[in-house]
């Protein structure tokens, strides 16, 4: 239910102008189920994969993303 308010929220920062926008994930420094990593993924591939949006950055800090590294690194952001 939240990403539709995402995806809305891309489009208008994207409309008005914005050419990127940083989405922190300092979640997913922590142990995550396999759930919960699909989730993210199907996340990522849902906002990246919008032609109305800005380019996407994802930043995460505290640790490393160990297990959620290679989801990110195949979502379809931008940096």
């Amino acid at each position: 239910r939240l990403l539709p308010v995402y995806e809305e929220v891309l489009a208008d920062l994207r409309a008005a102008g914005a050419e990127w926008v940083q989405l922190d994930e300092p979640a997913l420094v922590q142990d995550r189920t396999p759930a919960e990593l699909a989730a993210a993924e199907r996340a990522y591939a849902c906002l990246g994969g919008r032609a109305d949006r800005p380019k996407l950055l994802v930043a995460s800090y505290f640790d490393r993303l160990g297990e959620a590294l290679p989801v990110l690194a195949k979502a379809p952001v931008d940096g």
